[in-house]
């Protein structure tokens, strides 16, 4: 079980973080600095997590790998933006 929660917490992760980047990099001249600032947080972060999670200096924590995978199916199945 705790294989499985830090599997999904990595996949979500990655999955956030190549969101963010493709975001950003679709991202115009007039878009503002908060959209910006916002999204590189958010891969910065997902980023983090990532490593934490290759490094092996995590723990598992069911509600944080719930809260990562809603996020990261938000942000990929979420058409409207596109």
């Amino acid at each position: 079980m705790t294989a499985a929660i830090v599997v999904l917490e990595l996949a979500a992760a990655l999955l956030i973080a190549v969101q963010a980047i493709t975001r950003i990099n679709r991202m115009s001249r007039c878009t503002g600095l908060l959209w910006f600032a916002a999204w590189a947080t958010l891969g910065g972060s997902a980023a983090a997590v990532a490593a934490s999670v290759l490094a092996g200096i995590t723990v598992p924590d069911v509600y944080s790998a719930l809260i990562m995978t809603a996020a990261a199916a938000v942000f990929t199945l979420d058409k409207r933006r596109r």
